[in-house]
């Protein structure tokens, strides 16, 4: 049930305004180009690192990416997708950034980001 209300609430965003600004904006960062590279390495490995230029997208497009390809397999219910950061308040930043991204609350009710 989870992750068919998942799928529901991901198909919906992806529709809406916001989806589509945060495709255009993941299409024009420099980690859009690796994103099958990137979709291939996580279904050979439950572990990656990712390094990359400040900016790039790493922390707030890849774990994005990785949801909602998630979502559209059928296993964004039991996915779980972690970005560590150095400091606390930088990780707190990074959550709040990838929420607003996709128009949630971070930790809210049915919210992706947490």
């Amino acid at each position: 049930e989870t992750g068919s209300r998942l799928q529901a609430a991901h198909a919906r965003w992806v529709e809406a305004a916001a989806g589509c600004a945060s495709a255009a904006l993941r299409a024009s960062l420099p980690i859009s180009k690796l994103a099958e590279q990137l979709s291939t390495a996580m279904a050979s490995t439950q572990v990656a690192v990712l390094c990359g230029e400040t900016g790039s997208g790493k922390s707030t497009q890849v774990p994005q990416m990785l949801l909602e390809e998630a979502l559209a397999s059928g296993a964004g219910g039991t996915t779980s997708i972690l970005c560590t950061q150095p400091r606390r308040i930088a990780a707190t930043s990074l959550a709040r950034r990838v929420a607003s991204e996709r128009g949630e609350q971070v930790g809210g009710r049915g919210s992706l980001v947490g």
